[in-house]
C-alpha cells in the first residue's frame, strides 16, 4: 500500500513505512513531539515557580535530611506534565492518506496511558500541596495499574512468558489475573523507585532523560527490526505502531525543558507529581515493549536494565532497611546519592560543587546502564534473557553486602558514640 504523509510539522518523505526504514524515517515524523513538549515545558516551569511561591507550595529547608537552606518552589512536576501533554497532542497532527483517500492517524495513543499519567500526575500534585497518606498514594497507583490493564498495555509479556514455559494456550482468565498482577506490580514499583531517587537537584530529571534516550533507541531497533522481518506491516498494526517512540520523545522533550530549572542550585522541584510521573511513563514504555515484537520479553528486560538505577537504589534501600529492622517507608540518609554525596565532599570542591559531581556521576551509571540495555535489545531473546538473569543476580547479591556493610558502619557509629557518652559523663 503506498501512502503520504501530511503534517503540520514534517516533510511529506519523512513518512513511516515499514519495511527497510532508516532512523531518521523512524524518527523524523515525530521530531514535532518532542519540539513540543520541550518548549511547553520549557516555558510552563518558571509559570509554575511563581504560582508556587504566590501560594506557599515550596519544600522548606530540614538540616536533617535536606540539602538547600531556602524553601524552593513545588509544582515542577504539573510543568513536566503539560510538556507531556503537549507532545502527545502533536502528534496527532502526522496523519496519512491511504490509496482510498482516507486519513489515518500515524499513531494509535493508548487512552489509558493519558489517563493514568494524568491520575498520577493528581495524586502527587495533592501530596505535594497538602500532603497525603500513603494510602492516598497507593490508591491512586492502583487506579493508574488498572487503566492500563484495561486496555491490557503489556499483557502480551505474560502470555510470552508462559509460552516460554510450554504453555501456548492459556485460559483466558489466567492471562487476564497475572497481567493486570504484573502491571500493579510494575506500576507501584516504578513510581515508588523514581520517587526515591528524587533526593538531589537535577537527578531524578537526568536520569529520566538519559532512560528515555534509552528507551528510545530500543523502540526505533524494535520497529526497524519489526519491518524487515514484516514489509506488509502499517503503522495501525500493534507490533508496527510508533506509539512507543512517540512516549519516548515526549516524555524526553518534557524533561529536558525542565531540567535547566532544576539543576544545581535549583530553583523549583518536581515533587512527587513529578517523580511518580516519570516513573509511571518509564513503566508504561517498557510494557509497552512486550508488543513490539516476538522479541518481547528481551526488550523488555532491555527496558528494565536501562530504568536500573532507581531499582538499585530502591533494592540497596528495602534490604538495607529491613536489616535494621525497620519500616521499609523510614527515610534515611543511605541512598545512592547521599553515600556518593559525602564521597565527593572530602574534596573540599565548595558550595554545590560536591551536589553537582554527585548528579553527574550518577548520570554516567545511567548512560552506562542505558548502553548494556540496548546491547541486551539487540541479541537473541534467551541472551537477553540470560544476560538479564545474571544482571539482576548480581544486583540483588551487591545490594544484600551493601546493605549488610552500611549497617554494621551505623552499628559500629552508635556504640562509639555511646561510648563517648560514657566517657564524658562518667558514672559516680
Amino acid at each position: 500500500m503506498t501512502t503520504s504523509i501530511t503534517t503540520n510539522f514534517i516533510p511529506a518523505q519523512a513518512a513511516v513505512q515499514p519495511g527497510g526504514m532508516s532512523v531518521d524515517q523512524v524518527i523524523s515524523p515525530f521530531i514535532g513531539v518532542f519540539i513540543a513538549a520541550f518548549l511547553v515545558s520549557l516555558a510552563a516551569t518558571p509559570l509554575m515557580r511563581t504560582l508556587a511561591r504566590k501560594n506557599g507550595i515550596v519544600d522548606k529547608p530540614d538540616l536533617a535530611r535536606k540539602l538547600h537552606r531556602e524553601p524552593i518552589p513545588y509544582l515542577g512536576g504539573v510543568a513536566i506534565f503539560l510538556g507531556w501533554i503537549a507532545g502527545m497532542t502533536a502528534c496527532l497532527l502526522a496523519y496519512r492518506y491511504n490509496d482510498a483517500g482516507q486519513i489515518e492517524r500515524l499513531v494509535n495513543i493508548p487512552i489509558s496511558i493519558v489517563f493514568g499519567a494524568g491520575v498520577i500526575t493528581l495524586v502527587g500534585l495533592f501530596d505535594d500541596v497538602y500532603g497525603s497518606s500513603p494510602r492516598v498514594k497507593l490508591g491512586g497507583q492502583l487506579l493508574a495499574a488498572a487503566a492500563l490493564a484495561s486496555e491490557k498495555v503489556g499483557f502480551m509479556l505474560v502470555t510470552q512468558l508462559l509460552a516460554v514455559c510450554g504453555i501456548t494456550n492459556p485460559p483466558f482468565m489466567l492471562c487476564y489475573i497475572a497481567g493486570a498482577a504484573l502491571i500493579a506490580i510494575f506500576v507501584l514499583g516504578g513510581t515508588n523507585a523514581m520517587n526515591l531517587i528524587d533526593g538531589l537537584d537535577g537527578l531524578a530529571a537526568g536520569s529520566a532523560a538519559i532512560m528515555n534516550v534509552g528507551f528510545l533507541a530500543i523502540a526505533v531497533y524494535a520497529m526497524i527490526g519489526t519491518a524487515m522481518a514484516d514489509p506488509e506491516l502499517t503503522g495501525s498494526d500493534p507490533v508496527a505502531d510508533p506509539v512507543r517512540i512517540v512516549l519516548c520523545l515526549a516524555a524526553l522533550g518534557a524533561v529536558l525543558g525542565f531540567l535547566p530549572y532544576n539543576f544545581n542550585p535549583a530553583s523549583i522541584f518536581m515533587g512527587d507529581a513529578g517523580s511518580l510521573l516519570l516513573g509511571f511513563l518509564a513503566v508504561a514504555t517498557i510494557l509497552s515493549f512486550a508488543h513490539s515484537s516476538s522479541k518481547g520479553p528481551g526488550l523488555v528486560l532491555a527496558g528494565l536494565i536501562v530504568f536500573a538505577l532507581p531499582i538499585i537504589d530502591t533494592t540497596l534501600a528495602i534490604i538495607r532497611r529491613k536489616m535494621r529492622g525497620v519500616s521499609i517507608s523510614v527515610a534515611d540518609k543511605n541512598h545512592l546519592h547521599h553515600q556518593l554525596l559525602r564521597f565527593w565532599q572530602r574534596f573540599n570542591f565548595g558550595p554545590g560543587a560536591s551536589v553537582k559531581m554527585t548528579a553527574l556521576s550518577l548520570y554516567a551509571v545511567g548512560l552506562a546502564l542505558a548502553i548494556f540495555g540496548v546491547l541486551v535489545a539487540v541479541v537473541r531473546v534467551r541472551y537477553s534473557i540470560a544476560l538479564s538473569m545474571v544482571f539482576f543476580g548480581f544486583l540483588f547479591v551487591a545490594a544484600y553486602k551493601s546493605g549488610r556493610r552500611i549497617v554494621e558502619m551505623e552499628k559500629k557509629a552508635e556504640l562509639a558514640e555511646q561510648a563517648e557518652l560514657l566517657k564524658s559523663d562518667p558514672a559516680p
